[in-house]
């Protein structure tokens, strides 16, 4: 055993969750309080947890989101503080990409990564966040995409190049300095046999450019 979660019903509110990891001798894993157990995983907020201070930003608009206000552990101070970065993650359950080469399945993943952008601004509403850090998204399409890896990948470059262009202006507004966008490529008779991670940057200089690769995850702990 290495995870243990506890939920605590409201009605007619929703549950209270808890979370304790072995690897934290059991001590409640304070980043991920209220939140649903599997959130930490295909949410990536242990990644986050691992580099960052991280104080939740509560109420989203959207029930399958999480923002967060990251502190970066380690950093020297400066006269306006440590470094902070604005997170939100969001995630879904499907996608639909088909083999014909109609742009229609683009609608979704621009809705969904919009919704990102709305609760960056939402969360800049907080007087304990203002104008000052900049931004973070990531979108997590958790099902499977039945298509040749390299097409996957020439599809989804295709949209955020496409994206990005579209609606530069919110996401400079916004301070976005990365959008990260992860899928399952597969079906359901042979599971899933990649998982696509693709990357738009503004770190190499040039604004949010976007790269690709495939993860190797580990089987036992998810990572």
């Amino acid at each position: 055993v290495r995870k243990f979660s506890l939920m605590m019903a409201q009605a007619p509110h929703v549950p209270r969750y808890a979370t304790f990891l072995q690897e934290g001798n059991w001590a409640e894993l304070e980043s991920c309080r209220d939140m649903r157990p599997t959130y930490q995983h295909l949410l990536e907020i242990a990644r986050l947890d691992k580099e960052y201070e991280l104080k939740r930003i509560v109420p989203t608009v959207g029930r399958s989101s999480q923002v967060f206000l990251g502190t970066k552990r380690g950093e020297a101070k400066d006269k306006q503080g440590p470094p902070r970065t604005v997170f939100a993650h969001t995630i879904t359950h499907s996608l639909k990409m088909s083999t014909d080469e109609a742009e229609g399945w683009m609608d979704w993943p621009e809705s969904l990564v919009l919704s990102a952008v709305d609760e960056l601004e939402r969360a800049r509403l907080n007087a304990d966040i203002g104008s000052k850090p900049n931004s973070y998204i990531f979108t997590h399409f958790n099902s499977l995409v039945d298509l040749e890896p390299s097409v996957v990948v020439d599809r989804l470059e295709s949209f955020m190049n496409r994206f990005v262009a579209k609606h530069g202006n919110r996401l400079q507004k916004s301070k976005v300095d990365e959008i990260v966008v992860k899928l399952g490529i597969g079906s359901v008779s042979r599971g899933r046999t990649h998982t696509l991670r693709l990357t738009a940057s503004s770190m190499t200089g040039e604004y949010l450019k976007t790269t690709s690769c495939f993860e190797q995850v580990d089987s036992l702990t998810g990572r």
